[in-house]
């Protein structure tokens, strides 16, 4: 079970031109807001969700 925290007043928007060449950045940054949040649990589905 994953506990729900509020991230609403952290918002976080990236903006970038899409290429399959990209797609790890994509992850990796993810992953370090994700882990920044404290969401740890998160990072692997919601990275592979972002460049899917």
């Amino acid at each position: 079970m994953i506990d729900v925290i509020d991230v609403i007043d952290r918002p976080c928007a990236i903006r970038m031109e899409y290429s399959p060449h990209r797609l790890e950045q994509i992850r990796r940054i993810v992953g370090a807001r994700l882990r920044c949040w404290g969401l740890h649990k998160l990072v692997h589905d919601t990275s592979l969700v972002a460049t899917g």
